[in-house]
């Protein structure tokens, strides 16, 4: 006769070492005993999902912030290349206020990373965040901060035309300088990219240091192959291949972001420190005999495309392992915590409703600017001397 376990202890977890060991010692090492608690461990080692995080309103949030951004800078592009001054205007006065709006949302989501990486990690407090929660929660932290990249990118983003204009005409400040306004915004980005350090090195841990799962440690490979059969049986795993290229797609995305912003942060150092020394004048004599202006284009449309397309990736990683949780849900009968609507995610849907409201003003002001010039261009015209001694003539005949 097998014996009854007492479910509720393990509706919980905190430290995953003493959990296990408190499977173990239960079951007397017997872990065919736990299919009794089948829903409590499984949800309490995979979690039912972080609505703040994974939520149906936060994949809105992600996919609006990605398109939005990408059809922003294509306009702004589309604009500038062909000489539209009045749609370069608008998409300009756009884009900063979507970048505003992103860096809001980016940094919002940041601290809900920590927070829920940092209680993993620590043991502090695992309640219904488990293995997909994490996997999750570390390709958001670096997918929002792809479209802060634009601010790298000044041939595609300067503030010089419409919106420094607006900004600081307010301020009594020069007009046809952009820098502070870039400035801030890219010590804003920098603040994001630290704050998504530590997720990054929870996720570079927990791949490539020491397993929590091994034959010195407090469960085994094959004890805890029993577990995870137990939990992932008629369920589509997560496989090897898929968690290989889920790493590499955050390596990718984070690596070459660390590289430009690190590199970024050296050169306005040595620009504003040492412009005199010789090292500067080298690399400005090398930027202008060797980056050439086909080459500065082709690096550009080359950032232009791979910000979407490692967006996609990464979006990807974050719907397969919801996919997983989902089911893991259904089959234990604990719910779907990322199908409920909570205060955030409405937040996160309508965060960038100001990008709206600045393309439709921005748009107003292009029109009525055109009108006014249309108009003074007809009182020239009638206000020409040719034309008054024509009228002239006319009236005498």
């Amino acid at each position: 006769m097998s014996a009854q376990l007492n479910c509720s202890a393990f509706a919980t977890r905190d430290n995953f070492d003493a959990y296990v060991i408190s499977l173990l010692n239960n079951t007397h090492h017997n872990l065919t005993l736990l299919s009794q608690c089948k829903s409590q461990i499984c949800t309490a080692l995979w979690g039912q999902g972080n609505a703040d995080i994974s939520g149906i309103g936060m994949l809105v949030g992600y996919l609006l912030e990605q398109v939005l951004g990408l059809l922003l800078v294509t306009a702004c592009l589309i604009a500038s290349h062909r000489g539209m001054i009045s749609s370069k205007s608008v998409s300009e006065r756009a884009l900063g206020s979507f970048n505003d709006c992103a860096t809001f949302f980016a940094f919002s989501v940041q601290i809900a990373a920590l927070v829920v990486l940092m209680k993993e990690d620590f043991g502090i407090s695992t309640s219904s965040m488990g293995d997909a929660t994490v996997r999750i929660t570390q390709a958001v932290s670096v997918l929002v901060l792809l479209p802060l990249l634009y601010v790298l990118m000044p041939s595609i983003y300067r503030p010089s035309s419409a919106e420094s204009d607006t900004q600081t005409a307010e301020k009594g400040e020069q007009a046809d300088d952009p820098v502070p306004q870039s400035s801030r915004r890219f010590l804003l980005l920098v603040l994001c990219w630290l704050l998504a350090f530590y997720p990054f090195y929870s996720k570079m841990n927990a791949q490539f240091g020491p397993s929590r799962i091994c034959h010195t440690c407090a469960i085994t490979p094959p004890e805890f192959a029993i577990v995870e059969e137990m939990c992932t049986e008629r369920i589509s795993t997560i496989t090897a291949a898929e968690d290989a290229l889920m790493t590499a797609l955050e390596m990718l995305a984070y690596i070459p972001l660390s590289l430009l912003i690190v590199g970024r942060v050296m050169w306005l150092g040595l620009e504003k420190h040492h412009h005199d020394s010789k090292l500067y004048a080298r690399l400005l004599a090398w930027g202008r005999n060797y980056v050439t202006r086909k080459l500065r284009f082709r690096l550009r449309i080359g950032c232009l495309m791979s910000i979407p397309l490692l967006a996609c990736g990464l979006l990807w990683t974050i719907l397969r392992t919801r996919r997983f949780q989902q089911q893991m849900s259904k089959m234990t009968s604990s719910g779907d915590s990322d199908a409920q609507w909570t205060f955030g995610q409405v937040v996160s849907v309508t965060v960038f409703a100001p990008v709206i409201v600045e393309c439709w003003s921005a748009f107003q002001d292009a029109r009525e600017q055109g009108e006014g010039s249309e108009a003074s261009v007809r009182s020239d015209e009638r206000a020409s001397p040719e034309r008054m001694v024509a009228e002239a003539k006319r009236g005498s005949v």
